[in-house]
């Protein structure tokens, strides 16, 4: 997936000069704690971005991303992940669709969830954040797979909407294509992949 075009990096170029993804990792493995201070630098942005389009209120926010780096810190070792940055989206995107499952409960706010609701009811367990772990390696990487036979313009589409959750209207201005086009290209690429996961034997219906 890193090859996506780069509509879908909204990370801070001048904090992504500090330090790159592996020497980050390695800060992590010797449990130095500017590794932290580091990931904040080059990522905080970005996945306060995506738990904000998740949650409505900004405290929520501050706590799972202090929530997402205390999660990386206990699994970076013996995670190495190749890319800081989807390892952190996703650890941000699983607390805080928890949360909001969490406050759904009682109230639905589908403005706030629209994603994971389309997630759920639409691809079951395609999107779920077991591959954030060893085991769910097989199913990440036949996404990737996926991901990586689709047109750019398609491929950024789905990206910007079930990775980093944008509203389809923000996805049509990033894009340039209009949004009836990326409602349909949302619902046939979702469609595609179930159909594709299911003949790789990554998904049972």
């Amino acid at each position: 997936m890193d090859d996506v075009t780069d509509v879908t990096d909204v990370t801070d170029a001048t904090d992504a000069a500090v330090k790159n993804d592996g020497e980050i990792v390695e800060h992590f493995w010797q449990r130095d704690e500017a590794a932290i201070e580091y990931a904040q630098r080059k990522y905080g942005k970005l996945c306060a971005s995506i738990s904000a389009h998740i949650l409505e209120n900004r405290g929520d926010v501050e706590e799972c991303l202090d929530d997402m780096y205390v999660a990386a810190w206990n699994t970076i070792p013996p995670q190495r992940p190749e890319s800081l940055k989807f390892y952190l989206c996703k650890l941000i995107r699983r607390i805080s669709i928890n949360r909001a499952v969490y406050y759904n409960a009682e109230k639905r706010d589908r403005r706030k969830t629209v994603s994971f609701e389309e997630i759920e009811e639409e691809t079951g367990k395609l999107f779920r954040d077991e591959s954030v772990t060893e085991d769910g390696g097989f199913l990440t990487d036949t996404i990737n797979a996926f991901l990586g036979g689709l047109p750019k313009g398609r491929r950024a589409v789905v990206v910007l909407r079930y990775w980093y959750g944008l509203p389809i209207a923000e996805i049509s201005g990033r894009t340039g294509i209009k949004v009836n086009t990326v409602k349909t290209i949302l619902s046939r690429e979702l469609g595609r992949l179930r159909a594709y996961l299911i003949e790789k034997g990554a998904y049972t219906e």
